[in-house]
C-alpha cells in the first residue's frame, strides 16, 4: 500500500519491520473514532509517486487490494515512548506542543492555545493559536517570541510583536454589524510536512498516512 510520511525518520518508521499501531481516520474536529490496533510491518521502501516521495509498505494480513484500500486514510503510528531523543532544547515534537496554554510572557495573562503547527515559509516553523471566541491567529515559532517552553507545567510563554494579539484578544468591535449570508470566514491553513529544524524548530513522531493500494495493481512493497 501507498503511504504518505509525516516522520523525520522513515527509514525506521516505514523501511524496519516490527510492530506498529493502526489509527483510523481523524473526523473533522481531529478526532479518531476507535482505538489503534497494532499490525505488524512486513517491509516497506521509498519510491516516487508523481514526482514526489512516498512509500510502498506491506502490512500483515492486508494481502488484497480491496483490503488494503479498506485502510485508506488510516494513520500509522509508533508509541510516543519508541521518539528518538532530540537533539538539543531548542527542538520539539509536534504532539508535545499541540495544546500548550499561551501565556504573555510580561504578566502571565492569557493568550490562547496551541491547535497546530505549519511549516514556515522562511526560517521558523509556525504556531496557530486560537483564543475562544475570538480569531485565530498565527506566531512564529522563533526564540525571541516564544521565550519559554514548559513541557511539565503544559504552557508556552509568548512575547508578540504590539499589535498582534489586539484583535485576537480584544475581538472585534461589538458595534460593527455582523457578516451576512455568503460571508466567508478565515481559511484554514493547508496542512504541510514538517521539518525537523534547529532553534525553535519541531520534530514529528507520527509515521504515516496511508493513501490506499498503489497504481497498477502492485499490491506490497
Amino acid at each position: 500500500m501507498r503511504v504518505s510520511p509525516s516522520t523525520d525518520f522513515p527509514d525506521d518508521r516505514l523501511g524496519t519491520p516490527g510492530i506498529r499501531w493502526l489509527a483510523p481516520p481523524e473526523t473533522k474536529m481531529r478526532r479518531a473514532v476507535g482505538a489503534p490496533q497494532e499490525v505488524t510491518l512486513e517491509r516497506g521502501r521509498e519510491v516516487l509517486y508523481k514526482g514526489n516521495p512516498c512509500w510502498l509498505v506491506k502490512l500483515q494480513g492486508y494481502d488484497s487490494p480491496e483490503a488494503v484500500d479498506e485502510l485508506r486514510g488510516h494513520r500509522l503510528l509508533v508509541p510516543s515512548s519508541e521518539r528518538p531523543p532530540l537533539e538539543d532544547e531548542d527542538e520539539f515534537y509536534v504532539q508535545d506542543l499541540v495544546g500548550l496554554r499561551v501565556l504573555m510572557h510580561a504578566d502571565g495573562s492569557p493568550a490562547g492555545t496551541v491547535t497546530d503547527i505549519f511549516d514556515g515559509t522562511g526560517t521558523h516553523d509556525v504556531l496557530q493559536i486560537e483564543v475562544p471566541g475570538r480569531p485565530t491567529y498565527m506566531l512564529p515559532f522563533a526564540r525571541e517570541l516564544v521565550p519559554v517552553v514548559d513541557l511539565a507545567a503544559g504552557v508556552m510563554r509568548i512575547e508578540p510583536p504590539e499589535g498582534l494579539l489586539d484583535l485576537a484578544v480584544s475581538g472585534p468591535d461589538p458595534d460593527e454589524d455582523e457578516a451576512g449570508e455568503g460571508g466567508a470566514g478565515e481559511a484554514a491553513p493547508r496542512r504541510r510536512r514538517r521539518r525537523r529544524q534547529r532553534k525553535g524548530g519541531v520534530a514529528e513522531a507520527a509515521t504515516a498516512l496511508l493513501a490506499g493500494p498503489p497504481e497498477g495493481g502492485e499490491r506490497s512493497a
